[in-house]
C-alpha cells in the first residue's frame, strides 16, 4: 500500500490540471429548460449516523434570467427525527446568476446528535461507548464572482459558523476528562476564499466535464472563533461519457485543518458521500486524503444504478497518508429519477468498509 500513495497524489494532480473536453454524449444539456418546478417526498431510511429515521424533504428548481446556457438554481429543504432522539433541519439555496459567473450559496443547519467518536487517527479501535450528545447550528455562506487576478471561472468569499453546544460525554472514554479540544463545546467562526473551475455539463447530474475547488477557511478570534486554526480543501472531480446513459465519475479529495480545531470539525473519513460503509467520522485526524470513483447507468423509464469503491485514509500529517492503513470502501446504489427535466435523482446506496456498512439515502448524486 505504500507504493499506492505516489499513484494517488500524482492522479490527485492530474485531475486538477487535465481539461476534459465536452461531448455531446449521453444526454442533452437541460440548462435551456427555464421552468420552475417543485417537489416534495417523504422518507424512512437507515444509516450509521442516524440509525432509524423519518422525515420529509423537497426541492424547488428554477432561473434567475432566461439566458441560454444558465444553470438551473435551486433551493432544497430537509427534516428528519430519528430512533435514537435526533432531529436536523437543513435549508440549502443556491443561486447562479449572468451565464455562471456568479454564485450565491448558503447552507443551514440545526440540529440535535447522538454522535460517535472513536478518539483521533487512523488505528482508533472500535469500542461500545463511543456515544456522545451535542447541538449543533451552522452555516457556510459563499459568494462567487468572475476572477481577476487568477485563471479559475469563479473566485470567491466563504464564511463558516458553526455552534456546538454543552457536548453530553455520556461515558465516551476520550470526551469525559475534557482534555480534547471541543469537548465543552464552542463556536467554529471563520473566513475565507475558494477557486471554482465550473466545467460541468449540468450541476444536478453530469455525464461530461469538470469540477474542480480550492477552498481555504482561517478560523480565530477575529473572526468570532473560539479556536484558533485553518483548513484546506482540494476538491477534484471529472465525468466521463462511456456510452448513451452510461457515465464513469471520479473525485480526488484532500482535506486538512492545521492549528488547534475542535475534534467534530477535524477532517473525517466516511459518510453519505465520501467512502460510503464508514460510520461519518469513524476516523478523523489532521489530514485526509480520499480517492473514489462511480459508474453510473441508466435502466429503463425513471430508473438507474451506480456500482462505487474508493480508498482513503486520515493521518495526523499529510506527509504520512501512506502505508497498510489506507481504507476501502465500496458498494452499490439505486437511483429514481425524481426531477426529469432538470435530472435530479432521488439515491439509495449501500456502501461496505472493513467491519462496517451502512444504508444511505439522499436527493442528488454522492458527487
Amino acid at each position: 500500500m505504500r507504493t499506492l500513495m505516489p499513484a494517488l497524489v500524482i492522479l490527485l494532480m492530474v485531475l486538477f490540471v487535465w481539461p476534459l473536453q465536452a461531448s455531446e454524449v449521453a444526454f442533452a444539456d437541460s440548462f435551456h429548460v427555464h421552468s420552475t418546478s417543485i417537489k416534495a417526498f417523504p422518507y424512512v431510511y437507515y444509516t450509521p449516523e442516524t440509525e432509524l429515521a423519518y422525515g420529509a424533504g423537497g426541492i424547488a428548481t428554477f432561473y434567475t434570467s432566461k439566458e441560454k446556457g444558465l444553470r438551473p438554481s435551486n433551493i432544497t429543504l430537509s427534516g428528519y427525527y430519528t430512533t435514537n432522539d435526533q432531529y436536523q433541519f437543513t435549508i440549502n439555496p443556491k443561486f447562479y446568476f449572468s451565464m455562471n459567473r456568479y454564485f450565491v450559496g448558503v447552507k443551514l443547519t440545526f440540529g440535535h446528535y447522538v454522535s460517535k467518536f472513536y478518539g483521533i487517527g487512523p488505528d482508533t479501535p472500535d469500542i461500545d461507548n463511543a456515544d456522545y450528545v451535542a447541538d449543533r447550528n451552522g452555516i457556510e455562506i459563499k459568494i462567487e464572482t468572475p476572477p481577476t487576478l487568477f485563471i479559475s471561472d469563479r473566485i470567491g468569499f466563504v464564511y463558516n459558523f458553526q455552534y456546538s453546544g454543552t457536548i453530553d460525554p455520556e461515558t465516551n472514554p476520550y470526551l469525559q476528562s475534557g482534555d480534547i479540544t471541543g469537548s465543552r463545546g464552542g463556536t467554529s467562526a471563520g473566513g475565507g476564499g475558494v477557486l471554482v473551475w465550473d466545467r460541468r455539463n449540468s450541476s444536478f447530474y453530469p455525464t461530461n466535464g469538470q469540477l474542480d475547488q480550492i477552498k481555504g477557511v482561517f478560523y480565530s478570534s477575529g473572526t468570532g472563533s473560539d479556536f484558533t486554526f485553518w483548513t484546506l480543501e482540494i476538491d477534484n472531480r471529472r465525468y466521463i461519457p462511456l456510452a448513451p446513459g452510461k457515465v464513469l465519475a471520479i473525485e480526488a479529495y484532500l482535506d486538512i485543518a492545521v492549528g488547534d480545531p475542535p475534534f467534530d470539525m477535524l477532517p473525517a473519513l466516511g459518510g453519505q458521500n465520501r467512502m460510503r460503509g464508514y460510520y461519518e467520522g469513524r476516523f478523523v485526524d489532521n489530514s485526509y486524503l480520499m480517492v473514489q470513483a462511480e459508474y453510473r447507468q441508466i435502466l429503463t423509464g425513471p430508473w438507474g444504478y451506480v456500482v462505487f469503491g474508493g480508498l482513503g485514509n486520515v493521518a495526523s500529517d499529510v506527509t504520512l497518508l501512506h502505508g497498510p492503513d489506507f481504507k476501502f470502501a465500496g458498494g452499490v446504489g439505486l437511483r429514481y429519477l425524481f426531477n426529469k427535466k432538470e435530472h435530479v435523482n432521488l439515491r439509495v446506496d449501500f456502501g461496505v468498509g472493513n467491519n462496517s456498512n451502512g444504508v444511505y439515502f439522499g436527493l442528488e448524486e454522492a458527487f
